[in-house]
Formats: structure tokens, sequence, C-alpha cells
């Protein structure tokens, strides 16, 4: 029977998988870094990020526990979705906001979900898929009604 501990390590860790760790930390960082700079570089009009950031790493814990899966790929897809939502609606407004959403979170999440999908079983894809989707859900802003 494992602990709460050893569920949580192994969550965290990919049960030690090191390329698994690089990888999915890196996409964690380099899709909060670009919402990070976004925000600081663009008059934008994005929902903060947080949000959406505690909701997604509270449901991965919940899924470490539940149907025992490992890592924190929820969590950077959730942040991809969120910040593909805020460019597909037209949030960002300057190009370069859009050129660095673009180049340093939305490309590595869409390579590194391509890896998982043909190394992975498809339940990954699955996962990554309603991740992202969640992320778009939570940064949908809905157009203001006309006056």
């Amino acid at each position: 029977m494992t602990t709460i501990l050893q569920t949580l390590a192994k969550g965290f860790t990919y049960s030690g998988a090191f390329q698994h760790i690089i990888l999915n930390y890196s996409l964690i960082f380099l899709t909060l870094y670009s919402l990070i700079l976004i925000r600081k570089s663009d008059s934008t009009n994005i929902k903060p990020w947080q949000t959406a950031f505690i909701l997604s790493f509270s449901l991965q814990i919940f899924l470490w526990f539940y149907p025992g899966a490992e890592g924190v790929s929820v969590v950077w897809c959730t942040m991809t979705g969120f910040g593909l939502i805020h460019l597909l609606q037209g949030k960002i407004e300057t190009t370069s906001a859009k050129y660095t959403l673009i180049g340093i979170a939305l490309v590595p999440a869409l390579l590194s979900n391509l890896y998982y999908a043909f190394t992975f079983p498809p339940i990954t894809t699955l996962a990554h898929f309603l991740a992202i989707l969640m992320g778009m859900l939570l940064g949908f802003q809905r157009k203001p009604a006309l006056a």
C-alpha cells in the first residue's frame, strides 16, 4: 500500500524518469513565463493566469491519487490552452506579445504533445487534449454585449 508521500513523490517525479521531469517542468516554466511576459509587455485584456494554474495543479494532484497518474502534464496543457484561447480571441494586442506566446509556449507544447502522442498510450493524449480544453474554457472571455 502506497503512502501519501510515496504518491506525491511518484506524481511529482514521474517515478524518477529524468527526461519527463525536465520536459514537463520546462513546459510549465515556458507557459507561465510567456503569460507573465505578455501581461507586462502588452496592454492586454487577458485574464490573470493564477486561477487556471491553481485549478490545474489541484486537478493534477487529485489524478495522482485517484487513477494513479504520474507527472504534471495537466498543468502545462491547461496553461497552453489558456494562452491559446486568448490568442484566438484576439486578446493579445501586440505582435511581439503574440510571437512571445507562440514561440515560447505554444510551439514547444505542440511538439511535446506530438511526442507523447506517438510514444505513450492514447489515454495520455486524451488527458492532454482535455487539459488544453480546460485551459481554453478557463481563459474564455465573452465579448461584452452591445449597449
